[in-house]
């Protein structure tokens, strides 16, 4: 599922938004057939990262895929996904002009972390905090 994950995300950064689509959600169903939970908040961050580039109409299912990752990182106790979900949901929240509701998404899972301050998932997060409410 990983490698399926890596392939949605290098067709994310080529800008092939539609074959990014079709290997994330490939990589979602090996997951759910083999019954694996371990990728699924990365598969569904970037699924939501991919369908808020496509278009503004896809935005409320990128809601909802970074809802679902947060909720997966939060349930594994895995604290850089959550971040990055966070970030993701924030971002979003930014785009359609809610930066309260980015920041009040972001800052309680930012502020958990107490090392590792200039990673580039926690630089991001601050980039996003530091902007205007």
């Amino acid at each position: 599922m990983s490698g399926r994950i890596a392939l949605a995300e290098i067709y994310l950064m080529a800008g092939e938004y539609a074959q990014a689509l079709d290997a994330i959600e490939s990589a979602l169903r090996a997951g759910e057939q083999c019954g694996t939970r371990t990728w699924l908040a990365s598969a569904l961050r970037v699924k939501g990262e991919i369908l808020v580039l496509m278009a503004p109409a896809r935005w409320p299912q990128a809601k909802i895929c970074f809802r679902e990752a947060l909720e997966v990182a939060r349930t594994q106790q895995a604290k850089s996904l959550e971040l990055r979900a966070a970030t993701g949901l924030a971002r979003l929240s930014c785009l359609e002009g809610s930066p309260e509701d980015a920041h009040n998404v972001l800052a309680p899972v930012h502020n958990w972390f107490t090392e590792g301050s200039e990673t580039a998932d926690l630089r991001d997060a601050r980039t996003l905090l530091s902007e205007p409410r």
